[in-house]
């Protein structure tokens, strides 16, 4: 566990501690609201901001080591929140009210603004993934993996690829086993030598890749863990 995990978990019971993890953080939490929007966001007068800074906050209240680095939990609820955010506005609702409208109704939205939309969807969409790589290449590094090698160390068998995502799966499930991987900064090989019935030497040769699975797996790589299968 890291600081900034163990100082979210204390920070649910203690304001002090909330608001200097809430002060400290401020440019992280510009950060993730700025890869959504692809803009600069002004902290007086933007929406976004507020909302960034609740999402982070309300990330605190429900963090727990189950779910991983709080830095990747807080950022995927951050995203989570802005999107809901926009889908309230007209932004998101520009298509919804398009197909609705009737001809007594007159011309509420262009076509010129409904691409537009859908444009900016796939912008904050990009600017997600980017970010998503970005975050998970540090991660990995933790590891001694980067992002780069995922490619190389992928097991090309489909069966195999198939057996190291649920071993990764299994670990990530399993609070204590999750606990101590991370702790130990290992793999729990007798364990899967003994729940999945095959040799060590066998996983051993995807170990790194195995390690990317959990990782993903832990939350906060929402498009790339579509890529993982």
């Amino acid at each position: 566990m890291s600081n900034v995990d163990q100082l979210a978990v204390e920070s649910k019971t203690d304001n002090y501690k909330r608001e200097k993890l809430i002060s400290d953080y401020i440019p992280f939490i510009l950060s993730c609201a700025q890869k959504v929007t692809g803009r600069y966001i002004d902290i007086s007068n933007d929406e976004e901001y507020s909302v960034a800074l609740e999402a982070f906050s309300e990330a605190i209240e429900h963090y727990d080591i189950d779910k991983g680095a709080f830095l990747s939990y807080s950022n995927q609820v951050i995203r989570s929140r802005l999107y809901d955010h926009y889908r309230k506005t007209k932004r998101y609702k520009q298509a919804e009210v398009f197909d609705d409208m009737t001809e007594e109704d007159g011309p509420i939205i262009s076509l010129d603004e409904k691409v537009s939309s859908e444009k900016y969807i796939q912008q904050v969409q990009n600017n997600d993934l980017v970010l998503e790589i970005k975050m998970l290449n540090e991660e990995l590094q933790k590891w001694d993996i980067s992002f780069n090698e995922l490619s190389d160390i992928s097991p090309k068998h489909k069966s195999t690829r198939k057996m190291c995502i649920q071993i990764g799966e299994y670990i990530r499930k399993d609070s204590d086993l999750y606990h101590k991987f991370i702790s130990n900064k290992q793999l729990p090989a007798k364990i899967i030598e003994e729940n999945f019935k095959i040799p060590i030497k066998k996983f051993e040769r995807f170990r790194k890749y195995i390690i990317a699975v959990v990782i993903i797996k832990s939350g906060g790589f929402e498009q790339i863990s579509t890529y993982i299968k």
